[in-house]
């Protein structure tokens, strides 16, 4: 039997690839709780608040991500890199 917070999880990885990003959200904030040192929830929930206009979260979420695993910042790293990168 899974845990509550890979149901969670899963639930909300399912509500996003269907669009329904306010559902997706709602499920990753309750794994989140369940679980809330899980780098991976973070970071998954970034696309979601994205969708739903969230930009100052998903900032704090992958701020969150990268504090819990360095594997998490390097990747914050490289996107930022390529954001800040001014078109010549």
């Amino acid at each position: 039997m899974s845990n509550d917070y890979s149901t969670f999880f899963n639930a909300a990885q399912q509500e996003q690839w269907r669009g329904n990003y306010g559902e997706a959200l709602q499920y990753y904030r309750m794994a989140i709780q369940q679980e809330p040192n899980r780098a991976m929830y973070y970071w998954e929930m970034v696309v979601t608040l994205i969708h739903l206009g969230m930009g100052k979260e998903a900032r704090a979420a992958q701020e969150k991500a990268a504090q819990l695993d360095p594997e998490y910042r390097k990747e914050l790293d490289k996107i930022r890199a390529k954001v800040d990168k001014p078109n010549n």
